[in-house]
């Protein structure tokens, strides 16, 4: 039987296979609420050496050969990965010439979506081109050269990748308030984040002798781990508390600094894959998060789904959800 679905092409830097952050959820989620409608595939930089091509949950994935320009932030094509990229548009085209082929750009932080974007235009005529924004100033935790090659970007090849699209959406109001004032973006959707956790109640028949606190997430400055960690400190010496730091980053020995000194109320346990950290999730009371940017955590979503208190500031989308 001929399959009659349409093809939806996703360029994202990151998604769930070579990432674990929160634009790779986004992606992840999308794609599985609209595998039953599309062909899903998506294009994303190699950044531990796999094969180029591979399949996770019925959704094609594309990796193109990529160096790492900002530690975790950014991966630029290689010569290779272009034209890896420029020969399988061609091939998807060849192969699915009579599809309509939906393109998506995911994130417009990273300059070869614009080189991309191009290269689609040209070798699939795409039905409809679709750009996904995630944030606003997503440098201001950077160091100053980076911030000036952040700003560039933004102002060069952001500018024009947003105005050479069909339709801009975005993951709160605030980023698409911000595209409309920096990057004169006339019109824009938002799609929140979104999660397929069943909806919990926790049921509390007598106050806990000990609050448990959850931190969960990319351990960066801009994630507010420091202030997380001082406010532990100040919480502690009026309260029975505990604290639990899940995740990876440059910040892991300022964690464990605190762990030292504090060894009976507060646990480090790296990475931990996302089906412990919902039972994380479970087993504490307070999510603490927070960001100096963001985008929308879908780990803020996933807590509200486990019915946990959440302790957070109103970077990003953050405020629009609580």
């Amino acid at each position: 039987m001929k399959d009659s679905k349409d093809i939806l092409l996703f360029f994202s830097q990151f998604y769930i296979t070579n990432d674990y952050g929160g634009v790779a959820k986004y992606t992840y989620e999308l794609l599985k609420q609209l595998k039953s409608k599309y062909i899903g595939t998506v294009i994303t930089a190699n950044v531990n050496s796999k094969s180029n091509f591979d399949q996770h949950e019925g959704i094609k994935i594309f990796y193109y050969n990529s160096f790492n320009i900002v530690p975790q932030r950014l991966y630029f094509p290689t010569l290779k990965g272009f034209i890896q990229v420029y020969r399988f548009l061609r091939e998807l085209r060849e192969k699915y010439k009579n599809k309509k082929i939906y393109v998506v750009i995911n994130n417009r932080f990273y300059p070869q979506h614009l080189i991309f974007l191009f290269m689609a235009k040209l070798l699939l005529k795409p039905s409809n081109t679709i750009l996904i924004s995630h944030g606003d100033k997503y440098w201001l935790d950077a160091s100053f050269f980076i911030k000036i090659l952040s700003i560039l970007n933004e102002y060069t090849a952001s500018l024009l990748l947003v105005h050479n699209i069909n339709k801009v959406v975005t993951v709160g109001k605030f980023v698409g308030e911000y595209l409309k004032k920096h990057l004169f973006v006339k019109q824009y959707s938002v799609v929140y984040n979104s999660t397929n956790l069943t909806p919990i109640v926790k049921k509390y028949t007598n106050k806990p002798k000990v609050l448990k606190l959850l931190y969960l997430g990319r351990l960066y400055a801009h994630k507010g781990i420091k202030q997380t960690l001082e406010a532990f400190t100040y919480l502690n010496s009026k309260y029975s508390i505990q604290l639990t730091v899940a995740g990876k980053g440059d910040q892991e020995k300022l964690v464990l600094k605190y762990v030292k000194q504090y060894p009976k109320s507060i646990k480090f346990l790296g990475y931990v894959p996302h089906d412990k950290a919902i039972k994380l999730m479970d087993s504490h009371d307070i999510f603490v998060l927070y960001s100096k940017i963001e985008g929308l955590p879908t780990t803020i979503i996933e807590a509200l789904f486990r019915n946990m208190v959440i302790a957070t500031s109103n970077a990003g989308a953050t405020a629009e959800i609580i």
